[in-house]
């Protein structure tokens, strides 16, 4: 999958068990941040190259993005084009991994999208395709003649 700045990445399929395995981790990594960064303030510390952890949008964007971190590292499994300063190769590790993602947002956007896109294709074309909200009849015009009110035979002999 080609990428940003000549960057080119090789990833597993997404499967249900990639994405399950990513928001674990992303989760985990949430809560392991959550509680180290209490401890910190609880001794006095500052937190610096965090967002507010008490505003629920700073918290919800964190979320994400460490859900894209995670993503990456359960998915890119070889690349190309990625370096150190100095213009060597480094190969994709989890914490070179996690340092794209988390410092080229386009990167990790156009990532997520290109890794993706076969998935919300398919949920795309299933739009049409659902349940019809009332019954069959809510969605296409009846085909057939609706049927005659007569009385019943046993209704006629009693009159």
């Amino acid at each position: 999958m080609d990428l940003l700045f000549g960057l080119r990445v090789r990833v597993w399929p997404l499967t249900t068990a990639i994405w399950e395995q990513a928001a674990a981790r992303a989760r985990r990594l949430g809560l392991e941040m959550g509680g180290h960064a209490e401890a910190i303030e609880t001794a006095g510390g500052k937190i610096s190259g965090l967002p507010n952890l008490t505003d629920p949008d700073a918290r919800a964007g964190l979320s994400q993005m460490l859900f894209v971190v995670a993503l990456a590292q359960c998915a890119i499994f070889e690349w190309e084009g990625a370096g150190d300063a100095d213009g060597n190769a480094i190969p994709p590790s989890d914490d070179a991994i996690a340092t794209l993602m988390s410092g080229f947002p386009a990167i990790a956007d156009q990532f997520v999208t290109k890794y993706t896109a076969a998935q919300a294709e398919a949920v795309a074309e299933g739009k049409g395709s659902g349940i019809s909200p009332a019954g069959t009849s809510a969605e296409v015009p009846d085909t057939a003649r609706g049927a005659e009110t007569r009385i019943s035979p046993a209704a006629e002999v009693r009159q």
